[in-house]
């Protein structure tokens, strides 16, 4: 007798090839509906990465500057006055509402008063010949996808920088941005114009200074007291220096004169 072989129901195959693709009630794996909440929950993760990065940046409203001029060291000379501070830390961070100090750089704020005729102009590189513009600043806290807020931070650290040019009779103010030093700042602040030149130095404290203030007020009395020896050239100067037996009185220093006027050097080299 001869046995009929069951028949294949095609349509039933067909079903179930169905279900393993788009998923069935009898526990078989979904793989086109798990592929598509993969897909759905990276782009949502990426979608919250670039909202926590795309940060909004908040400009400072105008500083008080009060404490700032209160504690400057200031100078005098040829109709020329000079303000130089160091703001605090807290006070840094409410002027240009980003922390600096991670990036060891350190503001100083800088004031001249021209009452001369002439124009002059402010040479950063005698001040930290390594400073900071106010480009490279705010390029350090630049975040991913915030090209707005990071063309706003650019607008307002540039908008604090110091401008080089002081006209005559004139008042310009402003930031340079520096390395970080510990202790006090030696500032130098070196101004040209037209067959003419001028040198400042100033003793600044800084926030963390370990000595009183009286320290440094000594310190610089003494520099400012110290004869010099005028020189016209540097080969005179090198002469001077490298003479083995020549007498000096005490505090009696070398100096170049105009026309020359060469940025004087640092008294003490930066620790880096």
């Amino acid at each position: 007798m001869n046995q009929s072989k069951p028949k294949t129901n095609r349509s039933e195959n067909s079903c179930h090839e169905a279900e393993f693709f788009v998923g069935s009630n009898t526990g078989k794996p979904r793989l086109v509906s798990d592929l598509r909440c993969v897909g759905l929950g990276m782009v949502v993760c990426f979608v919250m990465i670039i909202g926590a990065c795309a940060t909004h940046f908040e400009r400072p409203g105008p500083f008080d500057d009060t404490g700032l001029r209160h504690r400057a060291q200031t100078i005098t000379e040829d109709d020329i006055r000079v303000f130089v501070t160091v703001p605090r830390p807290e006070e840094s961070r409410s002027i240009f509402g980003i922390n600096l100090e991670e990036k060891n750089i350190e503001p100083l704020w800088l004031e001249i008063e021209n009452n001369t005729d002439r124009q002059i102009y402010f040479l950063q590189t005698g001040l930290d010949p390594e400073y900071f513009s106010p480009s490279e600043v705010s390029f350090g806290f630049h975040r991913v996808f915030s090209k707005s807020a990071n063309k706003q931070l650019d607008d307002h650290i540039e908008s604090l920088g110091f401008h080089h040019i002081i006209n005559p009779h004139s008042i310009s103010s402003g930031y340079v941005f520096t390395n970080s030093d510990e202790g006090s700042k030696f500032v130098t602040v070196d101004l040209i114009g037209r067959e003419w030149s001028k040198s400042f130095m100033l003793i600044v404290p800084t926030p963390n200074r370990k000595l009183p203030v009286s320290h440094y007020d000594r310190l610089f009395r003494m520099i400012a007291s110290s004869e010099s020896i005028e020189v016209e050239d540097e080969p005179r100067l090198r002469e001077l220096l490298e003479k083995p037996n020549i007498k000096k009185k005490k505090h009696q220093l070398p100096s170049l004169s105009a026309p020359y006027a060469y940025p004087p050097r640092r008294l003490i080299p930066e620790k880096r």
